[in-house]
């Protein structure tokens, strides 16, 4: 089946790539939207700057739609930018957030193409666990939580980095996948990489008022891979 992948360029919508190709789907595109607004409810916006990269790393073609990021405008963004495309589904990275998942569903429908979210209401820690073990380099590139201070833009997610996250989600119910906006992603590297991304220059932008900050890359490279 001829796939598009809702491309974040974070954990998320990698591990629904990785998942698409075991599955034998056909992807013919990363799609990936461009909010005008930092704080919109529907689309990532740290390191956007990076998809262009990983679209080359893994090989597949990129397409680049734009937003206004407001309310039912962005619904309306998306269906537009999908309207052209020649697919039969669409594939997302959603983990709970309803807000985001139903109005990808209903673009979907209204378009006649399916709508797949493979870890949806997947158990987090076990999804976080599995990225980690199968080599998925993930760095986190925005924090908007208790606890999440700026000492973790540009901290690679690993097992400290989880067990960590697990003690911010008891002590401050920080979601673990980040579905709350908790945390932004983006992964430099995994088993679906052809490239791995090297982060040459980074600066990190924080807000004290807010306790938030992102990870602003300004300089990155693709890195050929050795081989086995």
């Amino acid at each position: 089946m001829r796939a598009a992948i809702l491309y974040s360029g974070g954990k998320d919508s990698n591990r629904a790539l990785h998942w698409a190709l075991r599955h034998d789907f056909e992807v013919k595109y990363l799609v990936t939207m461009f909010p005008e607004k930092m704080d919109s409810m529907m689309y990532h916006t740290p390191a956007l700057n990076v998809v262009e990269l990983q679209s080359k790393a893994v090989e597949i073609p990129l397409i680049k739609g734009k937003s206004s990021g407001r309310g039912n405008n962005e619904v309306e963004d998306l269906k537009n930018t999908l309207k052209p495309v020649d697919v039969e589904c669409v594939i997302s990275g959603a983990l709970e957030s309803l807000y985001q998942k139903r109005r990808v569903d209903r673009v979907c429908e209204e378009l006649g193409l399916k709508a797949f979210a493979p870890f949806w209401h997947y158990d987090l820690e076990k999804h976080l666990r599995e990225t980690i073990d199968l080599d998925f380099e993930v760095i986190f590139v925005g924090v908007a939580a208790l606890g999440l201070n700026e000492k973790w833009l540009g901290r690679k997610l690993d097992s400290r980095a989880l067990e960590e996250l697990k003690e911010l989600h008891e002590k401050y119910e920080v979601n673990l996948g980040g579905e709350g906006g908790e945390y932004e992603t983006l992964v430099c590297d995994g088993p679906i990489f052809k490239f791995r991304i090297q982060l040459l220059e980074t600066f990190q932008i924080w807000d004290n008022k807010t306790g938030s900050g992102y990870l602003e890359i300004t300089n990155a490279q693709l890195v050929r891979k050795k081989g086995p």
